[in-house]
C-alpha cells in the first residue's frame, strides 16, 4: 500500500472515534443520548429530502460533505452543548485546533479540501453553507420536541427565546424549515418542554 492511500485509511480509521462522542440530546425514544456520527446520518438525510426547500439552489453534495465534515473535530474537541454559553466561548479555537489535527493525518489535498469544507460550514457566508447550519441545528430540535420529555430541553431549562435566538439561520436558509421550526416549538410549549 502506498504512503497516501496508508494515511486515507489511517483518517478513515480515526473518524471510528465519532461514534463515541456522546451528545447532549437523546434519541427520540429517550432510551440513551446519541453520539454525534448518528447526529451526522440523521442531518444529512434531511438534507437530502429538504434542499427543494433551500431559499436559494444549493449544491446538494457539497451541502451534504460539510455536514459531514463539520463535527468531526469532536473527536479531540468533545461535543459543546448549543446553550452552553460559557463552553461557546473557546469552542471555535478548540475546532480550529481538532480539524487542524485531524486533517494532518491526510494526504495535503485531502487535509485541504476537508478543511475548506469545515471552515465554509463555520463561517456561513455561503448559500451551501446556511443551508447546512440550518439542517443541522433544526434535527436536535425535531428530536427534543417529538420525544415524550425533551429530556436536554427540560434537564437544562432551555426557554423558547433560547431557541428563536440561537436558531434565526434557518428563517435565512428556508421559510419550509421556519415553518417546521415554529411547529416544533409550539408542540414543545404544548407539551412544556420549553418555558
Amino acid at each position: 500500500m502506498n504512503e497516501k492511500v496508508k494515511k486515507q485509511v489511517e483518517f478513515i480509521l480515526e473518524l471510528d472515534k465519532l461514534k463515541h462522542v456522546e451528545r447532549q440530546n437523546r434519541i427520540l425514544n429517550e432510551s440513551r443520548r446519541e453520539n454525534t456520527a448518528e447526529h451526522s446520518w440523521h442531518s444529512i438525510m434531511m438534507a437530502i429530502v429538504f434542499a427543494e426547500y433551500s431559499n436559494e439552489k444549493v449544491d446538494l453534495l457539497k451541502v451534504i460533505q460539510m455536514i459531514a465534515v463539520h463535527d468531526i473535530v469532536e473527536i479531540y474537541a468533545g461535543d459543546t452543548f448549543f446553550y452552553d454559553e460559557k463552553a461557546y466561548q473557546d469552542k471555535y479555537q478548540r475546532e480550529v485546533d481538532a480539524i487542524e489535527k485531524l486533517t494532518a493525518i491526510l494526504p495535503n489535498e485531502n487535509g485541504a479540501e476537508i478543511k475548506s469544507l469545515w471552515f465554509e460550514f463555520e463561517h456561513q457566508k455561503t448559500d451551501d453553507s446556511v443551508f447546512a447550519n440550518a439542517v443541522d441545528q433544526i434535527m436536535p430540535v425535531l428530536l427534543n420536541a417529538n420525544s415524550k420529555n425533551g429530556l436536554s430541553w427540560t434537564e437544562n431549562n432551555i426557554t423558547v427565546s433560547q431557541v428563536e435566538s440561537k436558531l434565526s439561520i434557518i428563517k435565512k436558509a428556508s421559510p419550509i424549515l421556519w415553518e417546521i421550526l415554529k411547529d416544533q416549538i409550539q408542540l414543545s410549549i404544548d407539551k412544556n418542554l420549553l418555558s
